[in-house]
C-alpha cells in the first residue's frame, strides 16, 4: 500500500512539474541568433516597400535586462552590436559574426543604410551622417526609427526593420493657361541657392543641419511640351531637407500653330516657395504658366 501511495505522489509531482513547464515555456527557451527583415517606408503610392537584397545595412544594438526600458536606462545599457554590417545570406538577413540573443535579454536596435555610408551613433543623437553632400549622391541614405526594448522572439523570428529615406524628393508638374493655338515648351525649371551639404541625426527627431554651401537645382533635363493639363517635368530630384524660401525660375518657348516662334527663352519667376522639405517626404509642385508669370496652382505633399 505504501509503495502504491509513493507512486501516486511521484506521478503528481511529475504532473505539476510538467504543467509548470507549459505554463512557463521560457524555462526551455534557448539563445537564438539575431536576424532581420528589412523593408522601406514608401514616399508615394507608386513606390514599393521592398528593400534591395543586394544592399547591406548597418546596425548598432544595445542590451538591457528583461523589464528594463531604453528611454529610462540607456546609460546602463551594454553595447551588443557595434556598427555591424547585415547582409542577405540567400535565405535571411544576418551579420557575418554570430550574435546570440539570450532569453532574458532585451535589445534595442538602431540601423542605417547602405552600410558603406559613413555613419556614427550616440544614444542622444541616434544615427548620424556628417558632411553629407547630395551632389556626390550614389546611394540613397536611409535610417530606421529606434527599435526599442525587444524581447527574444519566439523560434528566432527576425526583427523587422522599417527604413525611412533621410532625404526629401521634389517633383514638378506644369500646365499653361495660353490658348490652344499656342504650343508651350518648358526648357528649364530652377531653384537657386539650395543647401546641398549637411549633418543628420535621427534623435530626438530626424533632422538635418545644413551647411553654408549652396547650389542651383535644375529639374528639366530636356524640353517638355505642356498644355492645359499638367505634365510631369523630369523624374524629380532627391534633395537635402531644409527650409526653402526662394522663387522657382521657369524658362520656356512659345510657338504658334504653324510652328513659328512667338517667344523664345522667356524666363519668369514664381512667388517665394516659403516651405520646408522634411525628412522622408515627397513634394509634387504644380505650376501654372502664362506668358508673363508662373504661379503655384497646388502643392501636393505625399507622406505614406
Amino acid at each position: 500500500m505504501l509503495r502504491y501511495f509513493r507512486k501516486i505522489i511521484c506521478l503528481l509531482v511529475f504532473g505539476l512539474t510538467l504543467s509548470a513547464c507549459f505554463d512557463h515555456p521560457e524555462v526551455y527557451r534557448e539563445s537564438v541568433e539575431v536576424c532581420f527583415s528589412p523593408v522601406v517606408a514608401p514616399i508615394s503610392r507608386s513606390e514599393q516597400a521592398v528593400y534591395p537584397v543586394t544592399q547591406s545595412f548597418g546596425v548598432w544594438a544595445y542590451s538591457l535586462p528583461s523589464g528594463s526600458s531604453w528611454n529610462k536606462s540607456y546609460s546602463q545599457a551594454e553595447l551588443f552590436m557595434n556598427g555591424e554590417t547585415v547582409a542577405f545570406t540567400g535565405q535571411d538577413w544576418r551579420c557575418e559574426k554570430e550574435y546570440l540573443w539570450e532569453p532574458q535579454q532585451e535589445l534595442s536596435f538602431f540601423t542605417w543604410s547602405p552600410s558603406g555610408l559613413n555613419a556614427n551613433f550616440t544614444p542622444e543623437q541616434g544615427i548620424c551622417f556628417t558632411d553629407f553632400d547630395v551632389q556626390t549622391l550614389q546611394e540613397l541614405p536611409m535610417f530606421s526609427h529606434p527599435i526599442l526594448d525587444v524581447s527574444q522572439p519566439n523560434q528566432g523570428a527576425p526583427v523587422t526593420v522599417l527604413f525611412t529615406h533621410a532625404l526629401a524628393h521634389v517633383e514638378f508638374r506644369v500646365s499653361t493657361t495660353l490658348n490652344t493655338d499656342r504650343q508651350v515648351y518648358v526648357t528649364g525649371i530652377r531653384i537657386p541657392g539650395v543647401a546641398h551639404v549637411g549633418d543628420f541625426h535621427s534623435l530626438p527627431e530626424p533632422r538635418w543641419i545644413t551647411g553654408e554651401q549652396r547650389m542651383d537645382i535644375e529639374f528639366c533635363p530636356s524640353a517638355v511640351a505642356v498644355g492645359h493639363v499638367s505634365e510631369s517635368v523630369g523624374e524629380g530630384i532627391w534633395v537635402l531637407p531644409q527650409w526653402v524660401n526662394q522663387p522657382v525660375e521657369v524658362t520656356f518657348d512659345i510657338y504658334d500653330q504653324d510652328g513659328q516662334p512667338v517667344l523664345l527663352e522667356q524666363t519668369t519667376q514664381s512667388e517665394f516657395m516659403n516651405t520646408e522639405w522634411k525628412v522622408g517626404r515627397m513634394y509634387v509642385y504644380t505650376l501654372e504658366l502664362n506668358s508673363e508669370s508662373v504661379i503655384f496652382n497646388t502643392e501636393i505633399l505625399e507622406n505614406l
